[in-house]
């Protein structure tokens, strides 16, 4: 049996995965900017320690879609704009994040409580 992709990322890449099921919940429909954004704004409140910037978390959204965790459903508009669903359930991403060993316990408890509040 072959091993879900899920399993194989790295922290950045499950975090940023984390922000698309918390707006996966809100919209049918995201865009890296939205991601960036969430995510960003979790970093800012509660994990100051993954603070990187646009271009690596741009390469992180590239390998999720590359493993086809991330689908774009419309390929027309620049990269960081174009519409995307999750491909990947939102119970097997929250699994994924509580069992991986180095995942940081704020971005366990974001991936539980869901979207930080305004």
């Amino acid at each position: 049996m072959e091993q879900s992709p899920i399993l194989s990322l790295t922290i950045l890449d499950l975090s940023l995965l984390v922000a698309c099921i918390q707006l996966d919940e809100n919209e049918t429909v995201f865009n890296f900017e939205m991601a960036f954004s969430a995510f960003h704004r979790f970093v800012s409140r509660k994990c100051s320690i993954l603070r990187y910037g646009r271009d690596v978390m741009l390469k992180c959204w590239e390998n999720l879609i590359h493993l086809e965790l991330l689908r774009h459903v419309d390929k027309s508009l620049q990269k960081e704009y174009r519409p995307c669903v999750l491909n990947v359930s939102t119970a097997e991403v929250k699994r994924a994040v509580s069992t991986h060993g180095d995942v940081y316990d704020a971005v366990k408890q974001w991936a539980k409580a869901g979207d930080l509040p305004a």
